[in-house]
């Protein structure tokens, strides 16, 4: 029993059942890889003209009758058959392009010798790629390059499909309209018909839709121009091309050959590390999907051999696919007969029905290509560029424009039909990206508590108080990557700081990641500050970190470290450490007098008697709200216990904490200077006691006791400056 039949209890078929099941598996994965192999024959010959459509489509066949069966068999797992794709074929298509335009070598069987030679050498590197352990190595790969990789793949499949039937010499212009049109639908359709379960392939689907709709049309409009039909292969009558090297003169090795060979090792070399990163990641895809163990040293080397069959049978490389797996393994494929019936059954279809696969139209097998074409784009980058152009964060937003850059380098360069080149390009930008990254001081901005403070407003006393103590607390702005290159800077500059103050808040929001050395330095410097009974907050920590900051916050409650959600609640917490400190040998006072606030300074004891005439006793309960915005502004409140938070609604955002307020403020005092409508709501953060002072009430201790109201209005106005001032130096922080 299979691991995969113990998991879910199924009983595995044996003997008849089982070699009913692996025939019709055979046959079934033939639905999804027959269509890719067309495709990926055309694509490749094309540089020969349109008289070798039906030599390259033969090509594809016989690769995926004799190389995939060998490839499955040398891997050990039956159902991991390859088979010809366009990504590989567009970069043969390259080489003979190139054979072609040289006089001495635009010879049919000298071309398709060269072809077979490169295929051969690229299999032969599969295989010391995969007993090097290349396997390994490539899941190094930045993705950044492999998401260019991919798209510039997709470029050079989907351009040329278009330039058949578009014009650009002169300007845009289209040659065969009705061709375009018919192309464009076919290939929309193949791309809708992925979206079946796998037991009707999308690119079956398309090809079958497209060769009814192309007859069809062409019954009720025989006068519609879609282009030629494959046409017969030669002689023989059937789909199988004779062996590469049987035509080829032995005086055109040494003459013709050997002076390509530096150009065939270069575009082996690109077959080689293509097929190589598709079959590894069909690999990853596999194994996950199938959750059985799969051996990729192995099944590299297998694909090897798979590409040096293909060299002597139909000259097209082959590496794993996806859909054709996926397919094999839950249709049922097991054993060797998989492989083995899929490539007899297609080897009978060749031989008897020549005729009618020559009657695939053209156009047909290009639509296939662009289907392939616009799948083989990478999802992830066309998200990431999505994202960071509508709602990334700033610092989200440059990294991600470093990953948009490789991508766009990486694209642009194998899309010219330099694959290598565009990889290494790739690997060496995103290098040096990292390494300028890494390079980055990894303080940004060092702050002490006179030079940046909280939104939370206090009484006069108590700001004074926070700013005298101001350097006794510390702000530290990091940005970058924390490793091991400039973790025992930041360590230094913290215990000195240490030296110096109570607190020190790490702001880590701009932190991209931490390596095992920046961990450890994080600890030894929580420790540190616990020995000392002083405190390291961190604040504004990315999800990626939390769980690794989030651990140091664990130990004694009277010092260490603290997380808090961001660097206004960090500094708002620090001050309200600092002044517990200071009145630490105070006896606490829990509800202010009347006396004791800003808002009645100057008042002697009959005029303190007068004013709280006019004053109404209120209470709120933590989360009540006071006022909402859009009342009237018609009261305000003095906060005598407890405090309260500033709340406004923003687009997008509702509730928005903008400011707090502490016990022995005013709340709502533009109420005095003029009526209105409030511009944000008030809610109690906990149980709060206050006096209200009514705006009519104000009108009339201002008519019958102006001595009063305009020392009041003093008050007011001092308080309002001194806000003024503090909202200035907030926003100059923030603007940075």
């Amino acid at each position: 029993m299979t691991p995969m039949a113990e998991a879910t209890g199924a009983i595995e078929p044996r003997g008849l059942t089982l070699v009913g099941r692996e025939v019709l598996t055979g046959v079934a994965q033939l639905a999804t890889a027959v269509p890719s192999c067309l495709a990926a024959g055309v694509l490749a010959f094309a540089p020969l003209g349109p008289t070798y459509v039906a030599a390259g489509v033969a090509a594809g066949l016989c690769c995926l009758i004799f190389a995939a069966p060998a490839a499955a068999l040398a891997s050990g797992t039956a159902w991991l058959i390859p088979s010809p794709r366009s990504s590989t074929a567009v970069i043969q298509a390259s080489l003979l392009a190139t054979l072609w335009r040289i006089p001495a070598l635009a010879e049919p069987n000298v071309a398709l010798a060269a072809l077979a030679l490169c295929v051969l050498l690229a299999g032969a590197m599969q295989i010391l790629f995969g007993l090097g352990g290349v396997a390994r190595i490539v899941k190094f790969t930045p993705h950044p390059v492999l998401a260019g990789f991919l798209n510039g793949v997709a470029l050079l499949l989907c351009l040329p499909q278009l330039e058949r039937y578009v014009s650009f010499s002169n300007g845009p212009s289209i040659i065969h309209p009705f061709m375009l049109v018919f192309m464009l639908a076919l290939a929309g359709a193949t791309i809708l018909g992925r979206r079946f379960t796998l037991k009707v392939a999308g690119a079956l689907f398309g090809l079958a839709t497209g060769i009814v709709g192309y007859y069809a049309l062409e019954a009720l409009a025989p006068g519609l121009d879609l282009g030629p039909t494959m046409g017969a292969p030669g002689a023989g009558h059937a789909f199988l091309p004779a062996l590469p090297f049987i035509g080829l003169k032995p005086t055109d090795l040494p003459r013709k050959i050997v002076p390509l060979l530096p150009d065939l090792v270069l575009t082996a070399l690109s077959l080689a590390i293509v097929a190589t990163f598709d079959t590894l990641l069909t690999l990853r895809v596999a194994q996950k999907t199938t959750g059985r163990p799969l051996r990729p040293t192995r099944d590299l080397v297998a694909n090897g051999i798979g590409n040096c069959v293909a060299a002597l049978t139909g000259s097209l490389a082959v590496q794993l696919s996806p859909n054709v797996v996926i397919n094999a393994y839950k249709s049922g494929g097991r054993t060797a007969l998989t492989p083995i019936v899929g490539a007899l059954v297609l080897l009978a279809i060749v031989l008897t029905l020549s005729p009618q696969l020559g009657a695939i139209p053209v156009v047909v097998l290009s639509a296939t290509v662009l289907a392939n074409g616009i799948a083989s784009f990478d999802r992830w980058s066309l998200r990431l560029l999505l994202d960071t152009l509508l709602n990334r964060g700033r610092v989200a937003r440059r990294h991600a424009w470093h990953d948009i850059l490789v991508i766009l380098v990486v694209m642009s360069i194998t899309a010219s039909g330099a694959i290598v080149a565009g990889v290494l390009a790739g690997a060496a930008l995103a290098c040096i990206i990292f390494i300028a990254n890494m390079s980055r001081p990894i303080l940004r901005r060092s702050l002490r508590g006179n030079e940046i403070a909280s939104k939370r407003m206090r009484p006069a006393d108590a700001q004074a108080a926070l700013l005298e103590s101001g350097p006794r607390r510390a702000v530290l702005e990091l940005q970058g990557v924390l490793f091991f290159g400039n973790a025992d800077d930041l360590a230094d500059r913290v215990v000195a700081l240490l030296d110096e103050t109570d607190m020190v808040t790490l702001d880590v929001h701009g932190i991209t990641d931490i390596d095992i050395s920046g961990a450890q330095v994080l600890i030894e410097i929580v420790a540190n500050a616990r020995r000392r009974g002083k405190w390291l907050v961190f604040c504004s920590v990315p999800p990626d970190l939390t769980r690794s900051i989030g651990e140091l916050a664990h130990g004694d409650a009277r010092a260490g470290a603290r997380i808090m959600h961001d660097l206004d609640s960090s500094v708002e917490w620090m001050e309200e450490e600092a002044l517990n400190r200071r009145t630490a040998n105070v006896p606490h006072v829990d509800e202010l007098a009347l006396s004791a606030l800003d808002f009645t300074h100057g008042l002697d004891a009959d005029e303190l008697a007068l004013l709280r005439s006019r004053l109404t006793a209120r209470s709120f309960a933590p989360g009540e709200t006071i006022c909402i915005e859009g009342d009237a502004a018609d009261r305000l409140w003095l906060l005598t216990k407890g405090s309260v938070s500033v709340r406004m609604a923003l687009p997008g955002r509702e509730g928005v904490r903008v400011a707090s307020l502490a016990m022995g403020t005013v709340v709502g005092e533009m109420a005095l200077l003029g009526t209105g409508r409030r511009s944000a709501s008030v809610v109690a953060d906990d149980d709060v006691v206050c006096w209200e002072l009514e705006e009519k009430e104000f009108r009339a201790l201002l008519d019958e006791h102006p001595r009063i109201a305009s020392k009041v209005l003093a008050n007011i106005a001092r308080e309002m400056a001194r806000r003024v001032r503090l909202t200035s130096e907030y926003l100059r922080h923030a603007l940075g």
